[in-house]
């Protein structure tokens, strides 16, 4: 190729063809004699970091870092060199030398301020704390950071990890007063959906549901085109429903149906489930229907068949379009299908069945303790059926010791005193 003009993009282009092959060897040293040729071409950068970056990716750990270290050197002061830094960390984070990474990872911090991978850094100190077992202080450190750096282009996207980080590590509290700090200060739009909808599921999680609901709505009037409206309008539906407001709730999930086409089977089981809960039996099914006229394989809508089929005592029905869930799906809808079958059992008499079904719920979907609390009270009223007091007893007060201030706890309560 020479080293004639415009022949420094094609011996480029070659080298990158070699890596895309997997031909490292070739690729590396064609980027290599690239950089020899044509010293000066706007490609040069990139070609030393490829170089290093094939290193890394083909686990050569030592000579990744040699690498990276070079387009440091070479190019000082720019975003590839903060890149390099970055990867310098990663090289050691996979070769398992987790202090080096961590140090690594501080660098691109102190060195690189305005770098867009601060972020990035700042989650490999905290994976490498993990792995050496120390506790996580990638908090500390992105305070420390924000007060050194208060007008950098990455604090405002620092601000909002570092609330987020409150919310995944379960400090509710913390998140909100986070949030909120960041709502009243941030100039940037684009995150403000995000910071309102995490709000919200703060104060869900802390049990202040107005103050959820009031930032549900916010997002669904005030960012129309936010991709956070469709899971408000959701959150909105089933917050009306746990509150027995079946109207709002239909009227919510009816607006989501109006957002993309991704929400509409979701939609109209929240629909569905309205209807069925204010006894319009044909309406409830019609939605159920259209549910899964959207996706024939969409369990929750089976489900919702199924519980019209209880019902209208259609027990046949119900129990085969729940048994095939039941049996494969692990998700929550697979826990729902294993209560219906106990229900089903239970309304027909046949406790034993019941029983047994119910104490599936607890044995295979143990993680969803709703599912599993509704199913403990249903057990106990099926071992009083049959004459089991002491059974009942039991099941009982397990559902009170393990699932306390639920509404089937204080349930089983006034069974247990009424016995």
């Amino acid at each position: 190729i020479g080293a004639e003009p415009g022949g420094d993009y094609a011996m480029y282009q070659m080298a990158n063809s070699y890596y895309r092959d997997e031909q490292t060897y070739e690729a590396v040293t064609t980027f290599r004699r690239f950089l020899r040729i044509y010293p000066y071409s706007q490609f040069v950068e990139q070609a030393q970091y490829n170089i290093a970056y094939i290193y890394l990716n083909t686990g050569n750990y030592t000579q990744a870092v040699e690498e990276f270290q070079e387009v440091i050197n070479k190019y000082p002061n720019t975003e590839w060199a903060a890149r390099a830094q970055y990867n310098i960390g990663d090289a050691y984070y996979n070769a398992g030398d987790y202090k080096k990474a961590i140090a690594a990872y501080k660098d691109v911090m102190e060195g690189y301020p305005q770098s867009e991978y601060i972020i990035e850094a700042v989650n490999g100190i905290q994976y490498s704390q993990m792995s050496l077992g120390q506790p996580d202080s990638s908090s500390a450190i992105l305070e420390d950071f924000i007060a050194d750096h208060p007008q950098t282009s990455m604090a405002d996207r620092l601000r909002f990890r570092q609330a987020d980080n409150r919310m995944q590590s379960g400090n509710y509290q913390a998140a909100i007063d986070e949030f909120q700090q960041y709502i009243r200060i941030t100039n940037n739009q684009e995150l403000l959906p995000d910071a309102h909808f995490n709000l919200a599921n703060a104060y869900e999680q802390t049990d202040q549901i107005a103050k959820a609901v009031d930032e549900y709505e916010m997002i669904v009037n005030e960012f129309p085109d936010s991709e956070r409206v469709g899971p408000s309008l959701a959150s909105l539906g089933r917050i009306a429903f746990s509150r027995v407001n079946y109207k709002q709730s239909f009227k919510y999930f009816s607006q989501l149906a109006e957002q993309e086409q991704k929400y509409r089977g979701e939609a109209y089981i929240g629909m569905g489930n309205a209807q069925l809960a204010m006894n319009n039996l044909s309406e409830a099914e019609k939605y159920y229907q259209s549910a899964l006229d959207n996706d024939s394989g969409y369990a929750p809508a089976k489900v919702g068949l199924a519980k019209i089929a209880i019902e209208r005592e259609d027990y046949q029905r119900a129990q085969e379009l729940l048994s095939p869930i039941a049996e494969s799906n692990t998700t929550e809808v697979g826990a729902e299908a294993q209560y219906y079958l106990g229900e089903i059992h239970q309304q027909q008499g046949n406790y034993k069945q019941a029983v047994k079904a119910y104490a599936n719920v607890n044995i295979l979907y143990e993680a969803f303790s709703n599912w599993v609390a509704k199913a403990l009270l249903r057990q106990a009223e099926s071992y009083i059926q049959m004459g089991q007091r002491g059974e009942a007893r039991s099941t009982l007060n397990t559902l009170i010791e393990d699932y306390p201030g639920t509404p089937q706890a204080k349930d089983a309560q006034e069974l247990l005193d009424s016995q």
